[in-house]
């Protein structure tokens, strides 16, 4: 399967790099809440959501994201103590206090009541994934009547509920939403363009594609978050 655009990414990514470090890194530094936690931090990190949070062979949390925040609380002499898990348990426990921050979180409207955000590190753009032998898709109004596949509490779901979706499926990760749409459970899954691509070579699923265009209104600025108010 082809990955274009995959390269441009790490591109731009080298290009931010340094400047993004520079800001997180004085973000840690001012937050009063993180510094009262002496010399060591928690945060979460997902199962598959590649290039961003996913974990290796041993199940130890990698991906530019948790690389990206290792990085920044390096550089205030901060200590990490990483908890892997499914995104809606990662989400439920910062809300509740029981974490202290995420490195990827995509900004909107409701989480805003939820967490506060640094500066946005990257934009994501969404779209759809269909088999490759399914071609009845030709805009995004087709989505109207299908069985729709999105991971349980992603922005993906939210997306989907406020364009009156009602056939919507969920499952706890996303690896488990495209092995799905692969076996034929779906008729499609929502998901951000560059994960889904990344995800779906990860997994050797090659009878799954994403449509030829993007989501209009469903692109969002990733960045780290903390609970509402200890920012």
């Amino acid at each position: 399967m082809k990955t274009t655009g995959i390269g441009t990414f790490y591109l731009f990514i080298a290009g931010i790099l340094l400047n993004v470090l520079f800001y997180q890194s004085q973000l840690f530094a001012q937050n009063p809440y993180l510094g009262r936690y002496a010399d060591t931090v928690k945060i979460g990190s997902e199962l598959n959501y590649p290039p961003f949070c996913m974990v290796d062979e041993d199940g130890e949390a990698i991906g530019f994201s948790v690389d990206l925040f290792k990085a920044s609380a390096k550089e205030v002499n901060l200590k990490i103590n990483i908890k892997v898990a499914q995104w809606n348990v990662l989400k439920e426990d910062l809300a509740e206090g029981h974490l202290d921050a995420l490195p990827l979180v995509g900004r909107s409207i409701e989480r805003d009541s939820l967490f506060d955000f640094t500066f946005p590190y990257y934009t994501m753009h969404g779209a759809i994934f269909v088999r490759s032998d399914f071609n009845e898709f030709l805009t995004e109004e087709d989505l109207q009547g299908r069985e729709i596949g999105v991971m349980e509490g992603d922005n993906a779901h939210d997306f989907l509920i406020k364009k009156g979706c009602v056939n919507i499926k969920t499952a706890p990760t996303f690896r488990e939403v495209f092995e799905n749409l692969s076996k034929g459970k779906y008729d499609a899954v929502v998901a951000q363009k560059l994960m889904g691509i990344e995800l779906l070579e990860k997994l050797h699923i090659e009878n799954v594609k994403p449509l030829p265009f993007m989501l209009k209104g469903f692109n969002q600025d990733f960045g780290f978050a903390v609970k509402n108010g200890n920012s």
